[in-house]
């Protein structure tokens, strides 16, 4: 038997992860990695890639790339391949002012499918970097 962690117990172990890799470029190996942690917890907990990938997504603070090919289906998604949330349509106006449809982007993590479809095929899970803005001690002229 086994047991589905608790998504709490799953984002603090892919942070304990993700501070010590902070670059994991397959979703197999992650799975792993995280699975051999949350049995160190508890012998009976398990977790699936599509779990943990949707889990990361949704994470503050940590990226996910995803790289995908084409295809030539041209029906559309109805959620999101990569996190399941929903797809809003990419617009464009033509010259004779239509507005067209001409893809689809999730507003959750970075996947976007245009007319040729794209399917997801691998995933590279990062730590996000802060930013540091830099100021200069000069004085701008006016």
């Amino acid at each position: 038997m086994y047991k589905k962690p608790p998504t709490d117990v799953v984002e603090g172990v892919v942070r304990e992860v993700m501070d010590e890799l902070l670059v994991v470029d397959c979703q197999y190996h992650l799975a792993q990695i995280v699975t051999g942690r949350l049995e160190a917890i508890d012998p009976a907990y398990k977790i699936s890639g599509q779990r943990l990938r949707k889990i990361v997504a949704n994470m503050d603070g940590y990226g996910l790339e995803v790289h995908c090919r084409t295809s030539h289906v041209q029906k559309p998604y109805q959620s999101c391949p990569v996190c399941g949330s929903t797809l809003s349509p990419i617009k464009n106006e033509t010259l004779y002012g239509w507005e067209v449809t001409i893809g689809q982007k999730c507003m959750r993590c970075p996947f976007w499918t245009g007319e040729d479809r794209r399917v997801p095929v691998k995933y590279v899970f990062h730590k996000k970097r802060k930013r540091r803005r830099i100021r200069s001690n000069k004085k701008r002229k006016k």
